[in-house]
C-alpha cells in the first residue's frame, strides 16, 4: 500500500495539524527576526556625547565587512604613545557616501580624527570623521 505524503498530513488529527502549523510559523518568525536580533546595531558601546579630536598616525587600515577598521597611534596627555582602533561603517557605505577606497589612508599617514571613545574605557572608538593632511574630509560612521 502506497501512502502519499500529503494525504498523511491531511489525515492527522486537527489538533495535531494546528500544533504543526503553529510550530512551523514560529520557526519562520524566528528565522525572519534573527538577523535583527543577533546583529550588533547601534552605537551604544560608544560615548556619543563625548566627541574627541585627535591628530594621529595611521598604523593600519582594514577595508572589509562588516566594519572597516582604522588602527592608529596617538600621544596621550602624559606623552606616551597609545595604540587605538577606530570603527567605521561598512566598506559599501563608506564608498557610496564618503567616497572611501581601500587606499584612502595608508600606514604612516598623519591624519585628524573626530570620534566617540568606547564607554568601557578600551582603546576603541567610533570614527565620525577623518581629515587627511591634504585637508580632504571623509565621513566615518
Amino acid at each position: 500500500m502506497e501512502v502519499h505524503p500529503r494525504r498523511v498530513f491531511l489525515e492527522v488529527q486537527p489538533d495535531m495539524r494546528n500544533k504543526i502549523v503553529t510550530c512551523l510559523a514560529a520557526v519562520a518568525v524566528l528565522f525572519a527576526i534573527s538577523p535583527v536580533t543577533f546583529g550588533h546595531h547601534g552605537v551604544s558601546d560608544y560615548d556619543m556625547a563625548n566627541v574627541v579630536t585627535w591628530h594621529v598616525t595611521v598604523s593600519g587600515f582594514v577595508f572589509v565587512n562588516p566594519h572597516a577598521l582604522l588602527n592608529f597611534t596617538r600621544k596621550n596627555e602624559q606623552g606616551k604613545i597609545e595604540e587605538w582602533q577606530g570603527e567605521l561603517q561598512s566598506p559599501n557605505m563608506l564608498a557610496r557616501k564618503g567616497h572611501w577606497t581601500k587606499d584612502t589612508v595608508k600606514t604612516g599617514d598623519e591624519i585628524t580624527i573626530f570620534g566617540c571613545p568606547a564607554r568601557n574605557g578600551s582603546k576603541a572608538m567610533l570614527l565620525r570623521k577623518v581629515v587627511l593632511s591634504s585637508g580632504e574630509e571623509f565621513t566615518g560612521g
